[in-house]
């Protein structure tokens, strides 16, 4: 029994330095991470940060030639287009249009716009020849510009009573057709605009 229990020891005494030698092994490393120091949060976004948006292009700069060119190139294209949307304005091109005078249901409004004439379009008419009869009859015959005075606000409150009417009719019998088709938002403003307007003067022309 002795002699067994002197191997036993002999066995623990050899199996104890490897234990310590494992240990020693791990503080090393422990100590070999420990002194690399961590590196910052901010160091790490910096790092992973990417632009959102691609670096732009150097400019390019142009000559004066190639200046020149570029602003001939667009004048020419501004009278080109200038010239297709007046044309637009007889022919009736959908394409070539403004975007306010664009749509079946602008077209149908200038047509009922057009349909009958208002008193409304001869008022610039009117007014520039009362202010310039009032310039030579004011002082010599007051009772003239007193009575002309009179006569441009009553016509003033029919053309403003007649707008009114004509724009809601107009604006009904377009919703009815239009409303759930196209945006009629500042129709009865372009109805307005083109009945104050001479036929003559009226764009896109009158019938088209």
């Amino acid at each position: 029994m002795s002699s067994e229990n002197a191997k036993a020891k002999v066995n623990l005494s050899k199996k104890t330095p490897k234990k310590a030698s494992t240990s020693a092994v791990a503080s090393n490393s422990s100590t070999k991470t420990k002194q690399v120091p961590t590196p910052k949060r901010k160091d790490q976004e910096s790092k992973n940060a990417r632009p959102l948006v691609a670096s732009a292009a150097p400019k390019v700069e142009l000559t004066k030639e190639q200046k020149k060119e570029e602003r001939d190139k667009r004048r020419a294209q501004d009278l080109a287009a200038r010239a297709k949307m007046h044309e637009a304005y007889t022919t009736g091109d959908e394409r070539h249009l403004p975007l306010k005078d664009r749509g079946a249901a602008r077209k149908m409004a200038r047509e009922l716009c057009d349909a009958q004439r208002s008193p409304a379009e001869f008022f610039l008419p009117t007014i520039i020849a009362v202010l310039l009869i009032s310039t030579f009859t004011t002082s010599r015959f007051p009772i003239v510009a007193f009575i002309m005075t009179v006569a441009v606000w009553v016509y003033i409150i029919i053309i403003a009573m007649y707008l009114v009417v004509r724009t809601r009719q107009i604006k009904r019998k377009v919703t009815e057709k239009y409303g759930q088709k196209e945006d009629l938002r500042g129709l009865a403003f372009y109805a307005v605009s083109r009945m104050t307007q001479l036929r003559a003067m009226r764009l896109p022309k009158v019938g088209v």
